[in-house]
């Protein structure tokens, strides 16, 4: 069945508006920097956080089920709390970066929507998100990436993966773990170390602290280190 393009992207449209976003401009102005307002703002004045993060979700979700998409938007939402700004933020450009390819006809059924094979895998929708100038949803999902890699890394090696009370041990001490057990060296140690310092301060809104090279390097950086050591 074909997509009605035109009803598809104004809904985008829509979903961006409440939030004080646009395509031309994706920053979301309806944010506050007043943590209160952020809190108790409700239906009927200012939306809050919560409901821009929850209209964008539901969005995606809506247009582009099961996509690569859906699953960016899942990576932000899993690794920050809904009622953040850094949250909207990068809902939003992973929204934004789905309106790009509808507009350009990339995706002209909805099977293909589906599937979105525009994008093969997380690290090329990071890269795509960067490159269209929203750096700070691509750090998180690049950091994602290398959590999973490093996570297949210490499984493939026989790492422990969990402390003695059945919980995740976290990337810091897998990467520790990993150079102790030479699968790779103390500087490839120091560059994981880096690149999920920078994914932390994507998910935690501090924006300032990177700029848009160091993102571009970080996508390369994983993905050159992935293919030194495959999982």
């Amino acid at each position: 069945m074909a997509m009605n393009s035109e009803a598809v992207l104004a809904q985008i449209d829509d979903a961006l508006a409440f939030c004080g976003a646009s395509a031309s401009d994706p920053n979301p102005t309806r944010l506050t920097r007043n943590p209160a307002l952020l809190a108790t703002a409700h239906a009927g004045s200012r939306p809050n956080a919560v409901a821009m993060s929850t209209t964008i979700l539901a969005t995606i979700e809506r247009i582009a089920p099961n996509s690569a998409y859906s699953m960016s938007a899942a990576s932000v939402t899993a690794s920050s709390s809904m009622a953040t700004p850094a949250t909207v933020t990068n809902l939003t450009g992973v929204l934004v970066a789905l309106r790009a390819a509808i507009e350009a006809g990339y995706l002209l059924t909805l099977q293909e929507l589906v599937h979105a094979t525009v994008f093969s895998d997380f690290l090329e929708m990071a890269d795509e998100l960067q490159r269209r100038g929203f750096k700070d949803a691509a750090g998180v999902i690049a950091g994602t990436v290398l959590e999973e890699h490093v996570r297949k890394l210490a499984a493939a090696n026989e790492v422990e993966t969990q402390d003695n009370e059945g919980k995740a041990l976290k990337l810091e001490r897998l990467n520790t773990l990993l150079a102790r057990v030479r699968v790779y060296n103390g500087l490839e140690q120091k560059n994981v170390t880096a690149w999920y310092d920078l994914r932390n301060k994507a998910a935690h809104g501090e924006y300032e602290a990177y700029d848009h090279s160091q993102v571009a390097g970080m996508i390369q950086g994983v993905r050159d280190f992935a293919i030194r050591h495959p999982a």
